[in-house]
């Protein structure tokens, strides 16, 4: 779809908080935390067009939907929340992703023209910003339900632009996999499917035909698909490398950085993590995990947010790792954004 994003005219809560100076895209707007049961109304007046486009950013979380979609009957049971479904210690099942499934995303809703409300899309954001299209719906009040605790950055409407353009599919010349190898078929328009495990990359290259004088042309990456814990054993050779044989924290990558960066941690048993995060003065800013996690190559993000939320100053930090007996502090750079 082309056209001109507009931030929406108005979002407030079910509580009567108004966040729209937080949600309009601008640079100075923080974004939007939601939780477990809050309940967005979107008012995108002036009402020209019936789209919305929404982009929010994962932040782990859980929670539970129950019942019609209706405000009365959101439940949140905290005990069923928090960790990632990548690290839980349930055999893995078609059971165990549903049940996953049914406590994160955010739910996307317009009026059903009975004063009541249907459900247009269950999106489920990545862990990074991720940016969705929701065609038709409709002039009116948009509403948004959290399922799981994700942030939202920009809330608006896209005006279809005047003149039209042509939509070029591009079908992948080559996909390789860094644990499978090719994979072409499987990522091509139509094909199968392939699973991202915790730490693969899939390298993807495209040959776009010849482009007229004085055209010019956007790429756009198209993915479908929806977390998962089962890994279908015929698509798992090669074996996945063996566990880590000692106890490991690894430098943070970027370093320094920006916005984010990763802390890579071994471990060669399960054990319970706690990974913290001080400025120079040694004043915890953050704790990123204090859980039991499975033997393995293990990854956390920091988004450079505290505890509290805020986004932390520039400057050096160290972190700490604790599981079990072992201990051990790296340090990173924070860069000014």
């Amino acid at each position: 779809m082309a056209g001109n994003w507009t931030p929406a005219w108005r979002v407030t809560t079910t509580r009567g908080e108004d966040i729209t100076s937080f949600v309009n895209g601008s640079e100075g707007s923080i974004g939007w935390q939601g939780s477990p049961g809050d309940t967005v109304l979107i008012e995108l007046d002036p009402p020209q067009v019936g789209h919305s486009a929404q982009a929010v950013q994962d932040e782990g979380g859980g929670g539970t939907y129950g019942g019609e979609p209706k405000e009365q009957d959101l439940r949140y049971d905290p005990g069923l929340g928090g960790g990632s479904a990548r690290n839980s210690a349930a055999t893995p099942t078609l059971a165990t992703d549903t049940d996953w499934l049914r406590q994160t995303g955010v739910i996307i809703q317009r009026p059903d023209g009975e004063g009541g409300w249907t459900e247009a899309l269950h999106w489920y954001p990545r862990e990074y910003t991720d940016e969705t299209y929701v065609p038709g719906l409709g002039h009116g009040t948009t509403r948004l339900i959290f399922v799981g605790r994700h942030r939202l950055t920009s809330l608006g409407r896209l005006v279809p632009a005047a003149s039209g353009v042509t939509v070029q599919t591009l079908t992948p010349a080559s996909a390789s996999h860094s644990r499978l190898g090719s994979v072409g078929t499987e990522v091509a328009a139509g094909g199968e499917t392939t699973m991202l495990a915790p730490g693969d990359t899939v390298s993807l290259a495209f040959t776009p035909p010849a482009m007229a004088e004085g055209m010019t042309r956007e790429y756009v990456l198209v993915t479908r698909g929806v977390y998962t814990s089962t890994l279908s054993p015929s698509r798992m050779q090669p074996q996945t490398p063996g566990l880590p044989t000692q106890f490991a924290l690894l430098q943070n990558r970027p370093n320094p950085f920006g916005q984010a960066t990763t802390i890579q941690f071994d471990l060669p048993v399960r054990t319970k993590v706690r990974i913290e995060i001080f400025d120079l003065f040694g004043r915890r800013v953050k704790t990123l995990t204090n859980m039991e996690w499975p033997a393995g190559y293990q990854r956390l993000e920091w988004n450079r947010r505290s505890d509290a939320g805020d986004f932390v100053r520039a400057g050096v930090y160290s972190y700490r790792i604790t599981a079990g007996s072992f201990r051990e502090t790296r340090k990173m750079v924070l860069l000014a954004k």
